[in-house]
């Protein structure tokens, strides 16, 4: 892998890199939707938070889930698949693990069930569960999106992330004229199958059974105005985990938060610590 490089594992699980660090740090990037990560701006969109850690010596690797997921494939088989894609093709091991939204999800059981597989571990925007409401506009973009109802999906994701929105009609028009460059950017034939099978994933997704196993330390990041994962969870999160620091940033939503300049240098600092 080279500094902005790109590929498909052979296991159907797509890949970009940005740096060319000696450690590895595994991004899991968000869903539901399974858009390929590439070399242009949405690539960098996605590793702009952790550039404190290329200029430490990391390489950021984001890896998709699987292609063409079967029914049934759950938060818990996809954190399978990662600790699997990591002995295949890192030797066993990363350095670094950022999971992200719906990647947090899954590096929550990737840290309960795989935590030989990486050396530190990172939840960024998620919790131990979603926001039921804000998890129903979830459910509606993803089945708008898959029958190729781009505007009532745009709808979806903005009443879902904008649920506050000063200008809401402008808001989601502005939601609903992007959307279709962001999909069809990461299209590919397997796109609405795995945006389904993600989006169900989510729907039955609660990890507070698995977390008092883990035995590593775990940051969360988040922010207190986080519609997905608000507060409450954030901090039932944190109480789950036996050995879990939690950062809130004040003022931050789900966006936002993911997207703050501390969120690199917390990083680096939970893993020296």
């Amino acid at each position: 892998m080279t500094p902005w490089s790109r590929g498909v594992f052979d296991n159907g699980m797509a890949w970009s890199c940005f740096g060319n660090g000696e450690k590895v740090a595994l991004q899991i990037p968000g869903g539901p939707g399974n858009l390929s990560p590439d070399s242009g701006w949405w690539g960098s969109l996605l590793v702009k938070p952790f550039r404190p850690l290329v200029e430490g010596g990391f390489r950021i690797v984001t890896v998709t889930r699987k292609r063409n997921m079967k029914p049934g494939h759950d938060v818990a088989a996809m954190a399978r698949d990662y600790a699997q894609l990591i002995s295949d093709e890192f030797s066993g091991a990363v350095d670094l693990v950022i999971g992200t939204s719906f990647g947090g999800m899954i590096s929550q059981y990737l840290a309960a069930n795989h935590a030989d597989t990486f050396k530190h571990i990172v939840v960024v925007v998620a919790g131990c569960r979603v926001d039921e409401v804000a998890g129903v506009y979830d459910q509606q973009y993803a089945a708008a999106l898959a029958s190729g109802d781009v505007f009532a999906a745009g709808a979806a994701l903005a009443q879902g992330f904008y649920p506050q929105a000063k200008f809401p009609r402008l808001t989601r028009l502005l939601v609903q004229l992007t959307l279709p460059l962001l999909v069809k950017r990461g299209d590919h034939e397997f796109f609405c199958n795995d945006l389904l099978i993600e989006a169900e994933a989510e729907r039955s997704f609660d990890s507070r059974p698995i977390l008092p196993t883990i035995r590593k330390p775990v940051l969360v990041l988040a922010g207190d105005q986080d519609q997905y994962f608000p507060k409450p969870i954030l901090e039932e999160t944190r109480r789950l985990v036996p050995d879990c620091r939690l950062r809130i940033y004040e003022g931050k939503t789900h966006l936002s938060a993911f997207s703050d300049p501390r969120v690199g240098e917390d990083i680096l600092n939970f893993i020296s610590r």
